[in-house]
């Protein structure tokens, strides 16, 4: 009985000092600590960058007056297809007959002014001119002939002298007449030189002012140069419009485009050719799909946000349709990478610019370096540092350090 007295006391008292070993070791280790932990897993990673856009037709058509002027009928309605050709609205063109009538009556005289200086002045003038000079000339001519003959008969002593000085007075004369009248033709000729260069230029701005007027009654018939989809449609019967205003918008809607803008830290992830997804709030569920088809050349500020632009091509043939000038939700698909190998993305940490993880060994905390690529919201490809099935820790309710005892509480990566 001693014996097994003695033996019983030296089990407690072993049993005990392991007790007391164990804890003054749990109390060197400090107090352990629950963290929760995922593991590196291979699988699927999908990268999207999310923003917001406004959607836009690919190929507008504004339709716009040519002319000042009312609004005389509205053959169309906001929404309605169209064909090319198809009349949509008139303007009332009767005072922009009235000035084209009166132009054209301008253009003829300017015409004909550029006719007359052209053909070297007025006609009636030219001509008398000329028939002065015809004749002048010829008188000269017959009392040069006469001079001849009298200075023989003169010689003869069958003319007088009285005779001869007559007919040198009037070859003067005529040589006179002849003077005036070859300076009055050199007047005419140079007035008409210049008269031609103001009647070309006449005649070229009354052809501009025609071609003008001419448009603006044709365009008094506002058509649509396409088929497709009148998407706006500004004005009203009796409307009063300036040369320039927007009558109406259409286009061809089975293909939109959407310019998205981005924040600049995502910029450097896009590329022309990566998948498009469109949200409407008008339309819950639905989704519409697209590509990137120009990524940004320079950084906007957009209100308090610097972002590019990208352009999205978007087809649009589903019901409903998207409208143009509607805000939407984008979400471009920047990476699509399989069977890589991931870890939660709350178990990354960083100093400076390396990254790191806590991985649990036994119950102890182990801090080991990590390379990461691209990283979705949960997510971080893994390039190296760790394996698959590590356990690492992905938060703890206290700070970490390498060597803390701790207990893993899966928090879902398992």
């Amino acid at each position: 009985m001693a014996v097994m007295r003695g033996g019983r006391l030296w089990l407690g008292g072993a049993v005990l000092a392991a007790a007391l070993v164990g804890a003054l070791w749990c109390s060197d280790r400090g107090p352990v600590l629950d963290v929760r932990t995922g593991r590196v897993v291979r699988g699927p990673l999908e990268v999207w960058v999310q923003s917001n856009g406004k959607v836009q037709p690919v190929e507008p058509h504004v339709l716009r007056a040519r002319l000042a002027t009312f609004v005389r009928s509205v053959n169309a309605t906001e929404g309605q297809a169209v064909k090319a050709g198809q009349l949509l609205l008139t303007l009332d063109d009767t005072a922009a007959r009235a000035s084209l009538a009166q132009a054209r009556e301008e253009l003829l005289n300017a015409q004909e002014q550029l006719r007359i200086a052209r053909a070297g002045g007025p006609a009636d003038q030219v001509a008398q001119v000329e028939g002065d000079l015809q004749k002048t000339r010829a008188e000269l001519a017959k009392l040069q002939r006469d001079r001849t003959e009298l200075q023989k008969l003169l010689a003869q002593q069958a003319a007088t002298r009285e005779e001869v000085d007559q007919n040198a007075l009037a070859i003067s004369r005529a040589q006179a007449s002849l003077q005036v009248l070859e300076a009055r033709q050199g007047q005419l000729k140079r007035s008409a030189a210049l008269d031609l260069q103001a009647a070309g230029f006449r005649v070229s701005q009354a052809r501009d002012t025609v071609r003008t007027l001419e448009a603006q009654v044709a365009g008094a018939e506002v058509r649509s140069p396409i088929d497709g989809t009148v998407y706006l449609l500004p004005v009203r019967v009796g409307d009063y419009v300036q040369v320039g205003a927007a009558l109406a918008d259409l286009a061809d809607l089975s293909r939109m485009q959407v310019e998205a803008f981005v924040d600049e830290p995502d910029i450097g992830s896009l590329a022309v050719g990566q998948p498009v997804t469109i949200a409407w709030d008008a339309a819950p569920g639905q989704v519409w799909p697209g590509r990137t088809e120009r990524i940004p050349k320079a950084i906007v500020a957009r209100g308090n946000r610097n972002v590019g632009r990208v352009i999205c091509g978007v087809e649009n043939d589903r019901t409903p349709r998207l409208l143009p000038d509607v805000n939407v939700d984008v979400r471009i698909q920047v990476h699509d990478r399989q069977n890589v190998l991931l870890v939660p993305r709350g178990a990354v940490r960083g100093e400076g610019t390396a990254r790191y993880v806590y991985v649990v060994d036994h119950g102890v905390l182990a801090r080991m370096p990590i390379q990461v690529g691209a990283a979705s919201v949960t997510q971080y490809e893994v390039l190296g540092g760790v394996t698959e099935g590590t356990q690492v820790v992905v938060s703890a309710d206290a700070d970490l350090r390498p060597g803390m005892a701790v207990t893993p509480v899966s928090s879902g990566g398992d």
